[in-house]
């Protein structure tokens, strides 16, 4: 895998979409459960929260659009064509445009309407083909549905299609795990992301949790899991990313810029901005959570904080070790070098991370598979530099 980003110069734009018809029993993310949304009352939000910060951003590239959620697909036609058209004004056209979908806002025609607007890239979100499983996880589409969306996604003409899958899933058999990955697999799409089912404490499955239910496989389980999709999904599509796998030329673009450092400008109820500020420093902010409040304010942020140097380089290094990407150690400003290296020592002790032969060090399969524990190596070189911003006096960027 290679791609030409620069962090230094390359940007992408996430809008996230916070509406759903109904809240996955998984799900604690920042969400809004309505039939009919205010499209246009977001609409608005969501340009005027631009315009306010899109200027942080000049003279860099636009690499990506991506539009998550929540459930993207849920905004009519008009409405993305609204916010593609507003985006356009004062940016260059992005190479990727992407939107994340459902399996039941799809049909041949929305599908030639959506290439129509410019979105290159589709992820689905079918997570299984079982129809048990899909009921389990509250989802509305069955597996037939979901098989049949994918190939009118192909015929449809997009550049790149991407299924979602869930695994860990308790109550799931090994079969029906199988046959899941290998569904996708001959379905044609060349990007598959197999996640693993986490539980989180604010989720439905969290709650019934606390009452002693089980919904996922135990450590040992799931790393069994996880090597056994690597197994399937490997002799076809690359394994790029812990849990990422897609044929050349079809990496996620926009998720390659989280991973490599690049800035990023989030829109939307909760989304999460990072860019450079005069002085160069790393400033991160997050936009208000709830939806209303966003709606009123968006140009507000709910927090922001300057990353030290050397807290950012720590951050820019384990999310780099999220793929197979090699990092160059040499490269690196001597400050850098001599916080981190006792930390990368370790890792190689550890058979995390392996050398190559140009002196640079990437992540062995199973360090991807231990990702969560290199990250924490990595942050122990550093202490928490963050300098919090009062969002009172926060000059929007």
């Amino acid at each position: 895998m290679s791609w030409d980003c620069d962090p230094q110069r390359d940007y992408g734009i996430y809008v996230h979409v916070p509406f759903c018809r109904r809240r996955c029993p998984y799900c604690d993310f920042s969400i809004v459960v309505r039939k009919t949304p205010p499209v246009d009352a977001y609409v608005d939000a969501v340009w005027r929260d631009f315009d306010a910060r899109s200027a942080a951003y000049h003279g860099l590239r636009l690499r990506s659009v991506y539009f998550g959620g929540g459930t993207p697909s849920l905004l009519p036609n008009e409405a993305l064509d609204r916010l593609l058209r507003h985006f356009r004004s004062s940016s260059d056209a992005p190479e990727e445009l992407c939107l994340e979908a459902n399996p039941e806002d799809l049909d041949p025609q929305r599908l030639s309407e959506l290439r129509a607007l410019g979105f290159n890239r589709l992820s689905v979100g079918v997570q299984s083909f079982d129809d048990e499983v899909l009921q389990r996880l509250g989802r509305a589409h069955d597996g037939a549905q979901a098989m049949r969306v994918l190939e009118a996604s192909l015929q449809a003409g997009f550049d790149s299609v991407n299924v979602d899958l869930i695994h860990g899933l308790a109550t799931q058999t090994q079969p029906s795990f199988i046959s899941d990955h290998t569904l996708a697999l001959r379905s044609g799409v060349p990007h598959i992301s197999s996640y693993a089912l986490t539980i989180e404490p604010g989720s439905r499955f969290g709650h019934q949790l606390k009452r002693g239910l089980r919904f996922t496989l135990d450590e040992e389980q799931m790393a069994e899991c996880y090597e056994q999709v690597e197994a399937i999904l490997e002799p076809s599509l690359e394994h790029y990313e812990v849990s990422n796998y897609a044929r050349v030329g079809h990496h996620g673009r926009h998720n390659l810029l989280y991973w490599l450092g690049a800035q990023y400008l989030g829109l939307g109820p909760s989304a999460h901005s990072l860019w450079r500020d005069e002085q160069g420093y790393a400033v991160r902010r997050a936009n208000q959570i709830h939806w209303t409040r966003y709606l009123e304010q968006p140009q507000r942020p709910a927090e922001a904080e300057r990353l030290s140097p050397l807290l950012h380089a720590a951050e820019r290094i384990f999310m780099q070790l999220r793929t197979r990407l090699p990092l160059f150690p040499d490269a690196w400003p001597q400050s850098w070098q001599a916080r981190f290296a006792p930390s990368l020592q370790t890792l190689l002790a550890e058979r995390l991370l392996e050398p190559g032969s140009d002196r640079s060090l990437r992540s062995t399969r199973r360090g991807l598979m231990m990702h969560d524990h290199m990250a924490r190596r990595i942050l122990e070189a550093v202490d928490d530099e963050a300098e919090r911003l009062d969002p009172e006096t926060f000059t929007p960027g």
